[in-house]
């Protein structure tokens, strides 16, 4: 159960990492 709760916490700080760094590189290249 804990060990369920931790991979769900790494995938959504991915996905959120990577909705962030994607929000970055399209300001620096606009």
């Amino acid at each position: 159960m804990i060990i369920a709760i931790l991979i769900a916490t790494h995938i959504a700080a991915f996905v959120l990492g990577g909705f962030a760094t994607l929000k970055w590189l399209n300001r620096v290249f606009s």
